[in-house]
């Protein structure tokens, strides 16, 4: 399936008049950008959003559309526990890997995830200065962050820095899940429970 829809296309959809479509995206209420020609196109997981949000019930055609995390981490360990939390949700979620913050910001720039997990000591780019860059572009200040470290008296600092919640390492994963579910806050999504 594509990644976007036309009005009329996610419009016929959801059982709505286009000109209900365009008043959403005209009122902001549903995210969209104009084609070179002044067409709207609306990005299929901003249209599943917007029905979650909304309590509307999301059309099958579309339950397709992953919840997307990007984990950025050099132990190969805790990629490896992340994705193992995940096996059993790949249905709902896409887990991407990586190890360093240059390759996930080069990722996040082609297709922005949902959710990213970021430990704060990283090679070549540390987690505070991927987090400035996060922050310092239009396109992805908002994006959600859990700061993740093995180190607890960082956790001042990196929430100052932006971080939306912090995970320490040593805690036990449940813990890392549930930060993750309630900074996600959409109860469509089952998040695991180990």
């Amino acid at each position: 399936m594509k990644d976007t829809l036309t009005t009329t296309e996610a419009a016929k959809l959801l059982g709505f008049h286009v000109n209900t479509l365009k008043n959403w995206v005209r009122d902001g209420k549903m995210p969209a950008f104009k084609t070179l020609g002044g067409h709207y196109r609306i990005r299929i997981k901003d249209l599943v959003k917007v029905l979650r949000d909304n309590d509307i019930p999301v059309p099958s055609q579309l339950q397709m559309s992953k919840y997307t995390i990007v984990v950025i981490d050099d132990e190969p360990a805790f990629l490896t526990l992340i994705k193992a939390c995940f096996k059993n949700h790949k249905e709902s979620f896409e887990i991407k890997a990586f190890q360093n913050g240059y390759d996930a910001l080069m990722e996040i720039g082609r297709q922005s995830p949902d959710l990213i997990l970021m430990d704060i000591r990283l090679p070549h780019m540390d987690g505070y200065e991927f987090l400035t860059k996060l922050r310092q572009n239009e396109e992805t200040k908002e994006l959600k962050v859990i700061a993740v470290s093995g180190h607890d008296e960082e956790r001042d600092r990196i929430l100052q820095a932006g971080a939306n919640d912090f995970y320490l390492k040593a805690q036990d994963i449940n813990q890392l899940l549930e930060k993750m579910e309630i900074l996600t806050n959409d109860k469509f999504l089952e998040f695991p429970k180990l």
